[in-house]
This record gives structure tokens, C-alpha cells and sequence, in this order.
């Protein structure tokens, strides 16, 4: 997902993260995404 999120970065102003069920898991991607 990080690496989906960071390749989308320069062409969208957000990205939108549906994490049912994996809501710990979040901090971590987003973290590895650089955001």
C-alpha cells in the first residue's frame, strides 16, 4: 500500500485508507508512504 500511495503522491491531493479490521496497521503505512 505504501508503495501504491507514494507513486500516486505528485498526481492526487489524497488518498483515502479503508483499513477494516487492520486499523493498527495504518500508522505503519502511512509512515512508510512518507506522508
Amino acid at each position: 500500500a505504501a508503495n501504491i500511495i507514494r507513486e500516486l503522491k505528485g498526481m492526487c491531493q489524497g488518498v483515502h485508507i479503508m483499513a477494516i479490521g487492520w486499523e493498527k496497521k495504518v500508522p505503519a503505512v502511512l509512515d512508510a508512504a512518507g506522508l
